[in-house]
């Protein structure tokens, strides 16, 4: 192939195009590896990684090739950089990124958000970081509480996750994020979207809302039971 013919004259397997244009273009710090997760050409992949492209190279806005994959659901592009030794607690993590809201999300992280069930799994497996939270604390467990993913929810729950992680400063209040003014968690959150199955697969019943926001909204003790029925009442 092609590509095997570049490898072999020496081609640079981690070059990287630069500057304004192709900062427009969106190709900015991509290498052929980056490039290659992009589009799913997994024989592709695995060439670059035998040539030693590096699996923890980021793009211009902070994005792994295996973050990519996890995202993406291309569970054999996955599989090829954990192999290949690729961080699994590598995040985003730059002002680029923290502009488009990816800050602090790694593989695992976009892969639970995304309701990708197997590559979950294969990462908790390799011990992927279960209590990772992005950027404003908002944590693995959070996104597919609030979606009703009850697989992965159980994923992450029979692994241990912590389910009592809450958002956090001034940053979450501006994006207004409402589960860090009233102390929300997963299972609130899950109560809110009357997911009976995620409830039923770990809730503390007895936890409740506090903090001086939640006083103000008249909202103090109210347990993630008394929220489920308040909102099917209506």
């Amino acid at each position: 192939s092609r590509l095997d013919i570049l490898l072999q004259r020496s081609a640079l397997v981690d070059s990287v195009p630069f500057g304004k244009r192709a900062e427009n273009n969106k190709i900015a710090g991509s290498t052929p590896l980056i490039d290659a997760t992009k589009y799913n050409h997994p024989e592709c992949v695995k060439h670059l990684l035998v040539h030693h492209a590096s699996p923890n190279h980021k793009n211009h806005s902070s994005i792994s090739a295996l973050i990519l994959a996890a995202e993406l659901r291309y569970f054999e592009c996955v599989k090829l950089h954990v192999q290949a030794g690729a961080d699994l607690k590598l995040s985003s993590s730059s002002s680029v990124a923290l502009r488009l809201n990816l800050c602090g999300q790694t593989s695992l992280f976009c892969a639970a958000k995304e309701d990708r069930t197997d590559i979950v799994k294969y990462l908790l497996d390799d011990e992927a970081n279960r209590h990772v939270q992005n950027h404003y604390g908002v944590s693995a467990l959070c996104i597919p509480s609030q979606k009703g993913i009850l697989q992965v929810v159980e994923l992450l729950l029979n692994d241990g996750t912590e389910t009592h992680v809450t958002p956090f400063d001034s940053q979450a209040d501006e994006l207004n994020i409402t589960v860090t003014k009233l102390s929300s968690t997963s299972f609130l959150l899950a109560c809110e979207i009357c997911d009976l199955d995620i409830i039923e697969a770990g809730a503390d019943f007895n936890y409740a809302a506090s903090g001086l926001e939640v006083d103000n909204l008249n909202m103090t003790d109210q347990t993630v039971f008394f929220c489920g029925y308040i909102k099917q009442s209506y």
